[in-house]
């Protein structure tokens, strides 16, 4: 599949945000910083769902959970048959989905709170639940 991208550390990546992804980069010999892996053009979608789990006085208590489709799980799964080391790079939201299917990113340490478009993640690491 032409959309997945080889990391500068070797790790496989698809990327089905619709955006692409700035990747930090520490060790790149030559100094650059950055490695953007554009979107593969597949989006990874989820619906919320409400589950009542109690009160605080008059106050409803809610647990939101989301959920996938069983069309695009059996995809993912096909997918990671093809490659089984293949990062399925999601939103948070399509990583709690697809548990252990698609994973969610994490800032490169120092880029944790900063505006969107000097967000840098982690190569290294991912988020899975």
């Amino acid at each position: 599949m032409s959309s997945i991208k080889s990391l500068p550390n070797g790790i496989r990546v698809l990327v089905t945000t619709p955006h692409p992804v700035n990747f930090f980069w520490l060790e790149d010999p030559n100094g650059e910083q950055l490695f953007v892996a554009e979107g593969s053009g597949w989006l990874v979608n989820a619906k919320p769902m409400e589950k009542e789990v109690g009160k605080c006085g008059n106050a409803t208590l809610l647990r939101t959970v989301f959920v996938g489709d069983a069309e695009t799980e059996e995809v993912l799964r096909r997918l990671k048959t093809l490659e089984s080391d293949l990062v399925i790079v999601g939103s948070i939201i399509a990583a709690q989905a697809y548990p252990g299917l698609v994973y969610g990113l994490v800032p490169a340490p120092g880029f944790e709170r900063v505006e969107p478009s000097k967000k840098r993640m982690s190569m290294e690491r991912f988020n899975t639940f």
